[in-house]
């Protein structure tokens, strides 16, 4: 492994010299004054190691040094910008290191520092977030930089410097990688661990492939195994010891803090993962809306002191999170709307207990064998992440080569779990889903974990289905009956006639109105709703936002030119079967016939068998469905030969 410390390989420039006129003599530097008479002005001997500046090269500017003080190498870093305005600081900040600049000679190594900074010094990178480093091929991991052989030949430099001042909690190396295989790889037999390996593995992919910030909330009752999965994940990047037994410093952390606390616990994770524990512990006021804001990575917007908008870091937001409750019920407890763009951000996977356990296991042979599993999380863990990323830097010469070759991979891997998606809300799930299954397989590749093609793949499907269990679990007579609704319009929309078509020669269900509009007849609309009245569903529609009535009605009234008289439809707007959700934050494209043909040749829906197997019956005539213009009733379709249109709203 090409591993560094951030502050290591400072011997680049070992050799570089000091200024011109700056002497060295029994461990004190030595400047001429004006008089030509030598001054100590630094009682300790400094060498100028790199220049720093960020990779734009518009801010940290500054100078490393290196230098010994009781025996011990110190390295110091001093911004330029302190040179000129808070220079007391410098000062300040040396004598704590046991560096001490007499207080009349501190103009004589202002001198210094600024002809310092003319030396020839290699550039160190100063970086203040974790995960892939702009275009370089080379990874903070908190303070260790992981780096690809182009950037080891090029000898290029990085050191992590953390808003926080300090590395995230957790990130540390525990027991050794040969014990962390036995005890903790080779004993993830059921499908929720091998899952939960593939997890802490795929936060550096989603980071480079810029997939929207969201995590995989495992819930269920105490003792199903919860922690398991949420210490199995941790292992797999830093500590995995319990949260709350205070043995040992954690990367599990708690929901149990305030919305700023978690942007910030969150932001100096970026691109490495994060997980959280219990989420019942987390109070907002506008919970649904905060834990957007929060999964999002874009934060709050702050002011400066002098009154400008505060830059915002955007963070890379992928991991685990746990507690009793689904993400759904969190948010009802709270009497808000969930918002549905939430749902994709954070699907919610109802794990039992006997998905923890093994065939023709007792429970006492089951709880021994995962109190041993989270034993040997405690005393192993934060190997496999890194050798990860190291593989995947070896295997390119450029960042771009990387995420070309990762994209690939990424979407064969969706392509394999698309049938698993029936709404464009799922299918975003589906996308992190296939992030985990392609870091496992990628893992396979580079014999990083023992599990076979189908082992990694069976355990990701096994997730997805407890995901879509809870789904189905989680839906209303009324959620079902839209989605019976808006099934049957996909798979008819292609057999509908256009309302300007003067050739149709067939009964009709309805029409679409200028690709903008399905109208439905009323007869038909019944048969989908089932057990739901039509009057249920078309308030819904109406709070999506999709449905066009008549003042007082829930249906539009059209003009029928074949029969010359109008007729009542259910008028529904085509963003319906696009899943169009006001209240998601994600960009819309605009909703144009040709967009929608290609959506439903690519995600063709059949449902009839499932309206057979639901026992929807075609309804009997109501009295009600009859015009009062005329004898016949409006559940007779006729054939409609020239163009009809919607009376203005």
């Amino acid at each position: 492994m090409n591993l560094t410390h951030s502050n290591s390989n400072l011997a680049i420039n070992e050799q570089a010299p000091q200024p011109a006129g700056v002497y060295t003599f029994n461990d004190n530097m030595l400047m001429a004054d004006t008089q030509n008479n030598m001054n100590i002005f630094c009682d300790c001997v400094l060498q100028p190691i790199f220049r720093t500046r960020s990779v734009d090269g518009l801010s940290y500017n500054g100078l490393v040094f290196e230098t010994i003080v009781h025996d011990n190498k110190v390295i110091i870093t001093i911004d330029s910008k302190k040179i000129f305005s808070g220079f007391t600081s410098v000062l300040a900040d040396l004598a704590d290191q046991g560096i001490n600049i007499p207080t009349n000679r501190v103009n004589d190594f202002k001198r210094y520092l600024q002809q310092c900074s003319q030396l020839k010094l290699t550039d160190q990178f100063i970086i203040e977030r974790t995960g892939f480093i702009d275009e370089y091929l080379a990874y903070a991991y908190g303070e260790t930089i992981i780096k690809g052989e182009t950037e080891i030949q090029n000898n290029t430099a990085f050191c992590y410097r953390s808003r926080q001042g300090k590395s995230p909690e957790g990130l540390t190396v525990q027991g050794t990688l040969e014990s962390y295989n036995s005890e903790v790889i080779d004993q993830c037999v059921t499908d929720p661990l091998k899952f939960s390996i593939c997890m802490g593995l795929a936060p550096p992919l989603a980071e480079l492939m810029g997939l929207e910030g969201g995590l995989v909330h495992i819930f269920g009752p105490s003792g199903s195994g919860k922690s398991t999965i949420a210490q199995a994940t941790a292992s797999v990047i830093g500590s995995g010891s319990e949260p709350g037994d205070g043995s040992k410093e954690s990367y599990i952390n708690s929901w149990s803090s305030t919305a700023n606390g978690l942007e910030v616990l969150l932001s100096e994770r970026s691109g490495m993962g994060v997980c959280l524990d219990e989420l019942g512990a987390f109070k907002h006021s506008k919970i649904s809306s905060a834990l957007y804001k929060l999964l999002s990575g874009s934060g709050t917007s702050r002011m400066t002191s002098n009154l400008n908008k505060a830059k915002q870091h955007k963070a890379s937001v992928f991991g685990i999170s746990t507690g009793e409750l689904s993400i759904e019920d969190k948010v009802r407890q709270s009497n808000e709307v969930l918002n549905a763009g939430l749902l994709a951000r954070m699907p919610s996977v109802l794990i039992e207990p006997c998905h923890m356990a093994l065939k023709h296991e007792t429970l006492a042979e089951t709880a021994q064998r995962i109190e041993n599993f989270k034993d040997a999380c405690t005393e192993n863990g934060g190997h496999l992440a890194q050798l990860f990323i190291q593989g995947l830097l070896d295997g390119f010469d450029t960042k771009a080569e990387l995420e070309d070759g990762i994209r690939e991979r990424w979407e064969e891997c969706v392509e394999r779990l698309a049938d698993y998606a029936k709404n464009s809300i799922q299918r975003r799930v589906i996308r992190r889903f296939a992030i985990a299954l392609a870091a496992g397989l990628l893992a396979a590749e580079l014999e990083l974990v023992p599990w076979s093609e189908d082992d990694i793949t069976n355990a990701i499907v096994f997730i997805i289905k407890r995901w879509l269990v809870n789904v189905e679990m989680g839906k209303s007579d009324l959620d079902r009956a839209i989605d019976r609704l808006k099934d049957w319009i996909r798979a008819n929309f292609h057999k509908l006639p256009d309302s300007t078509d003067d050739k149709v020669k067939s009964v009709v269900d309805g029409y679409r109105y200028q690709g903008t509009h399905i109208t439905i007849l009323p007869e038909i609309f019944r048969g989908l709703c089932g057990n739901v009245t039509p009057s249920q569903v078309a308030n819904r529609l109406k709070e999506l936002g999709v449905l066009r009535y008549d003042s007082g009605k829930l249906q539009c009234r059209v003009m029928i030119p074949t029969i010359r008289k109008r007729q009542y439809f259910y008028c529904i707007d085509c963003r319906f079967i696009e899943d169009w959700l006001e209240d998601d934050e994600e960009p819309e494209d605009e909703v144009t016939p040709e967009l929608i043909d290609e959506i439903l040749d690519s995600h063709e829906v059949v449902i009839s068998e499932r309206i057979i197997k639901e026992g929807i019956t075609q309804p009997e005539l109501d009295p009600c469905d009859y015009d009062e213009n005329d004898n016949a009733p409006l559940l007779k379709r006729k054939v409609h030969n020239s163009k009809s249109s919607l009376p203005p709203e």
